[in-house]
Formats: structure tokens, sequence, C-alpha cells
């Protein structure tokens, strides 16, 4: 599959039967819109175009997310919303059963996105969780980082929602959820060995280290929508054809 920004010769609403798009910084920064996109997007939806807003913030649901772009003037529905949180859950999936017990440091909407999924939800490495996923959550602070850093040193996989930087906001760029989940490149007292892979295989199969230890991968990065066991995830790209 070729990768890479390439002209069209006719208007992408009419070339393409489904837009994927992404939110902070794109549709709108912060909760201030973006020039534009309001009426790009109502014109690509009369000429019959599907829109999927897709985002790599994990801290808010769907419905919240629906609600704010409706209040910029664009048309959305919870279900055409795909958060990093879902996305991060959905990865979970891949490997473990629904029923045991995930360590979720992050905002209210991965919290629900887990659950969704069927896991249940605890706060503390003493409940013996079998990963640990993180996502952006902006009052995360320094007993939630522990926690996850004595669960993944006591063998727990971990999964990020994303390794970005920085996050688009309304007042600039802020950090993202890329700098903390570095705190656990090599967890204290761990031998396990952990690996950004933010590209996975074409088989859309999880990566494994080197003599079997597991890599953890970004969730999401941007579009197109890999496949990852049946289940959807993101791969970092700028844009795809085909």
């Amino acid at each position: 599959m070729k990768l890479g920004l390439e002209a069209c010769d006719r208007p992408l609403s009419v070339a393409y039967d489904l837009a994927l798009v992404d939110l902070d910084g794109v549709t709108y920064r912060g909760h201030l819109p973006i020039d534009g996109a309001a009426p790009a997007l109502a014109g690509a939806r009369e000429a019959g175009m599907r829109v999927l807003f897709v985002t790599n913030n994990a801290s808010r649901e769907p419905q919240t997310v629906a609600d704010q772009l409706v209040g910029l003037g664009i048309a959305a529905q919870p279900q055409e919303i795909l958060t990093a949180a879902q996305a991060a859950a959905l990865t979970l999936r891949a490997r473990l059963e629904p029923g045991v017990k995930v360590l979720v440091v992050g905002a209210q909407g991965l919290r629900t996105a887990v659950a969704a999924e069927g896991f249940v939800v605890v706060d503390s490495a003493d409940d013996g969780p079998a990963a640990v996923v993180q996502g952006f959550g902006p009052q995360l602070g320094w007993a939630e980082l522990a926690e996850a850093s004595y669960a993944i040193a006591a063998g727990a996989w971990y999964v990020a929602s994303n390794l970005d930087k920085s996050l688009p906001t309304a007042r600039g760029y802020a950090p993202g959820t890329g700098p903390s989940s570095r705190l656990w490149s090599l967890p204290p007292g761990s031998s396990r060995t952990a690996r950004a892979n933010r590209r996975p295989s074409s088989t859309g199969s999880v990566s494994s280290g080197p003599a079997g230890r597991d890599r953890w991968w970004s969730a999401t990065g941007w579009t197109p929508i890999w496949r990852v066991r049946g289940r959807a995830a993101f791969r970092d790209c700028t844009c795809s054809r085909g």
C-alpha cells in the first residue's frame, strides 16, 4: 500500500466514500473552531460522504466529543466518534479475555472504554492487574503513575493510547501522553523489555521482542485504520489512497 499525499482530479467527497477526520488541531483547537472546518464537513456530507471523527485524546467519552462538535456547528453523533480510549480498549481485547483486571491510568473516557470491553477496572497494582493502559488525563498525578510502575514491574502488559509528545489546546501545545509513557521504557526491577512500536506489521499481529518478551506499542496514531486481530487500531501516517 502506497502512503503519502497525492493529487486528486476530483473533489475528495466524490473520490472517497469515507472521511476519517482528526479533531485536535484539525477540526478544533481546544474549545475554539478551526476556520472553514464546519462548512467543509457539511459540504462533504451533502455530497454523500460518510464522516468518522478520530482523536488521540483518550480523556473524553464519545458523547462529550459529539456535544462539543455540535456546539461548534458540526453535525456529529456519538457513534461517529472513535477515540484513542476506544482503540486502546480494543487493543486489550486483541490479547486479553473479558473479565481480567486492567489498571487504568487516565481520565473517565478511558475507564469507560475499558469497562465497555468487559474488563474489570482497578486503580492499584495490589489488585494484580493483567495489563496497564494509559491515556491522556489532565488530572493525572504521581500516585497514578506510581501504581502503573509497580504493576508493570510485576509483569503487567502495558498499552499506551498514543505516544504523542504534545497536545494542541486553545492556549498552545501542552504535554501529551508520550513523555509520561516513556517512564516505563525500562521499569525499575523488571526484566521485561518495553519498546515503542508505532507501526504494526502488515499482518496486524502484535509484535514480540527478544526472547519472547512483549513489546508495547501505541494503540493510536493517525489514519488510516489497521486491523489488529479483527479489531481496529491506528497506524501513524499522513494519508492513504487505495
